[in-house]
This record gives C-alpha cells, sequence and structure tokens, in this order.
C-alpha cells in the first residue's frame, strides 16, 4: 500500500476516536445527569412519604381508637405497662373519596 492510503487510514481512525471520545463524555454526562434527578426525586418521594405516611398512620389509629371507644391521646400519661393492648371490633378503613387528607 501506498503512503497515501495509510495517511488516508489514520486521519479516519483519528476522526473516529475523536468522535467516540464525544460520544462516551456525553453519555457520561447523561449519565450523572438521570443520577442526579433520580436522587432528588427520591428525596422528594421520601419526604412525602414521611409527611404523608404519618398523618395517614395517625388518622388509622384515631379511627381505631373511635371504632373501639378508646382514645389513646388520653392514655399518654399511663406508663406504658399499663396500657392495655386495643382491641379491634372492625379493621379501619379509609375513605372511599378522601378530598383532602384531613378529611381522613
Amino acid at each position: 500500500m501506498s503512503n497515501d492510503i495509510w495517511q488516508i487510514i489514520l486521519v479516519h481512525m483519528d476522526v473516529l476516536e475523536h468522535a467516540y471520545t464525544q460520544s462516551q463524555l456525553n453519555h457520561s454526562a447523561l449519565i450523572f445527569e438521570l443520577q442526579s434527578y433520580n436522587s432528588s426525586q427520591f428525596r422528594v418521594l421520601n419526604d412525602n412519604i414521611h409527611a404523608f405516611g404519618s398523618i395517614l398512620q395517625r388518622s388509622l389509629v384515631r379511627q381505631r381508637a373511635s371504632n373501639c371507644g378508646v382514645l389513646h391521646s388520653g392514655q399518654a400519661d399511663m406508663p406504658h405497662h399499663q396500657l392495655e393492648p386495643l382491641a379491634e371490633t372492625t379493621p379501619a378503613t379509609l375513605s372511599s373519596n378522601p378530598h383532602t387528607l384531613q378529611c381522613l
């Protein structure tokens, strides 16, 4: 092969190597962006679970207490070993059409 063909092959290889490097950089940037987005969405989801989960849990406890005629808030000053276990007459259920979390 002549020297010109080798030079053309080297130029094409250099162009391909540059394109490959750019592609790797673009993919790395996209992966980092997705990781950041997923991390922020996870934080939002986790905060919502903590915020609304405790509200739902308190409302279910309140509903269970009202179903059994026992209020836990009045027993807060009693020692833990004197508390009787909560006997459920009916399991707690959520409203079928709540408008807000406070309605629960």
